[in-house]
């Protein structure tokens, strides 16, 4: 995986290659959109998360003029491809909850609300497709703006002093944000923790070299934690899009039944986040960083003894 610490290289090095690496799939991606639309446009979204996270990581020692720009950027950017992904994550959502709910409702008790999310689909890349290749190249240009100022990104630490902050803040913001979740379960919140989420699986993945056993485990939980929490989100989405639909979408009892459906589907995934966000939670933050720099100091000490080693 190229969104890792490399042996070879330093903490400073490994964050300006890979954020030259996640620009450059992003431009790709964006490159590729109008013809291969949903997958282009999601890929290029999720290069977009992981800068977003990696420089989360390093805001400390990026400072907040550059942060901030980076930052906004990229965001504004998810936003402005959001509606193009989500139109097919609404029809995703739709057979997921379908799969999920198997002999108990038969996919014909739904049909309408998914022919009407196939027509919306339709309808929304016809209507914007004169627009998508405007929208595409005027992301890639900021994009490339980006990438050419990441070499010149401040250079103040080097090694754990790089990302300590980093960890510990997004680590600590999850955390209250899970808690907050619990006593006050909204759409708004569980969203919110969603993307700390998102942001601890991608740090998790970056050191994954540090002791490939548990950071995989690591990894592998708040990846299931965040798909989880997407899926949930999805479903709201979902239910806010047919109930704005009307009767364009399907007839009020095929609404409510459908609603019925999403809030159960819903209670499922958030029960099951609930053990999870426990799990990962379990740590106080300065307790994580610190669990995490142990593994980083053992790891810097064997690559040394490597290193020596074949000298």
């Amino acid at each position: 995986m190229s969104y890792q610490i490399r042996i070879s290289e330093s903490a400073q090095e490994a964050v300006r290659r890979i954020a030259h690496e996640q620009l450059g799939r992003a431009i790709t991606n964006l490159e590729l959109a109008p013809t291969n639309r949903d997958e282009a446009i999601h890929e290029a979204r999720k290069s977009l998360k992981r800068l977003r996270a990696l420089v989360r990581l390093v805001r400390g020692e990026l400072g907040e003029q550059v942060y901030r720009r980076h930052n906004e950027c990229m965001r504004d950017a998810a936003r402005e491809l959001a509606g193009l992904r989500d139109a097919a994550a609404l029809r995703e959502a739709l057979e997921e909850l379908l799969a999920w709910l198997g002999r108990r409702a038969p996919k014909s008790r739904f049909e309408s609300v998914a022919t009407w999310l196939a027509s919306r689909h339709a309808d929304h890349f016809h209507e914007s497709g004169s627009k998508l290749e405007r929208l595409t190249a005027d992301v890639r240009r900021r994009l490339q703006e980006l990438d050419a100022e990441v070499d010149a990104w401040p250079r103040r630490h080097d090694g754990w002093q790089v990302i300590a902050t980093g960890l510990r803040r997004v680590f600590r913001r999850g955390r209250k944000e899970y808690a907050e979740m619990l006593w006050h379960p909204t759409d708004e919140a569980l969203h919110c923790w969603r993307k700390r989420v998102k942001y601890l699986r991608y740090h998790h993945q970056l050191l994954q070299p540090i002791w490939p056993e548990i950071m995989d485990a690591a990894i592998d939980q708040a990846d299931e934690l965040g798909e989880l929490l997407g899926k949930d989100h999805d479903l709201a989405i979902l239910a806010e899009a047919a109930a704005s639909g009307g009767r364009d979408a399907a007839p009020p009892s095929t609404i409510r039944a459908l609603n019925r459906r999403i809030v159960e589907r819903r209670m499922e995934l958030q029960s099951r986040c609930r053990v999870l966000g426990q799990r990962i939670y379990v740590e106080r933050p300065k307790d994580f960083v610190h669990r995490l720099h142990g593994y980083w100091e053992s790891w810097s000490q064997e690559q040394i003894g490597v290193s020596a080693g074949r000298g």
